[in-house]
């Protein structure tokens, strides 16, 4: 059950349990749960101040667990042992995933046309 909590106390704030689903809900019982949450937390019906903080924080949890990729991340990094934010995860992985991008291109022989290994670059 959701409550408003303010500011998680931890890293590892878990958007499963936000919403109130488990790891192997589908996207339609995330949005179900999702689009409760709103209308119990959205900040115009709720006069709790904490409301906004909390709506913001279903919203992102929304947006990572309906979202293939960032879900399949996000799931490795809360099942991992990492002491930093999923944001800052995000902004590692990307960051790896152009480092490696131009490492494999750098490495690659390059070809005048695609198949021709037997073509040699003058």
């Amino acid at each position: 059950m959701s409550t408003l909590s303010g500011e998680s106390n931890t890293l590892k704030e878990n958007f499963y349990d936000l919403l109130g689903v488990n790891k192997d809900s589908s996207e339609d019982q995330i949005l179900y749960e999702y689009r409760i949450k709103v209308r119990e937390f959205h900040p115009d019906k709720n006069s709790d101040p904490k409301s906004a903080l909390f709506f913001q924080n279903i919203q992102k949890a929304r947006k990572v667990l309906t979202d293939r990729n960032l879900r399949q991340l996000y799931d490795t990094w809360l099942s991992g042992d990492l002491s930093v934010s999923f944001e800052e995860y995000l902004r590692s992985h990307k960051n790896f995933e152009e480092c490696m991008h131009w490492y494999s291109d750098a490495t690659e022989t390059p070809r005048m046309l695609d198949g021709a290994s037997d073509m040699t670059a003058f």
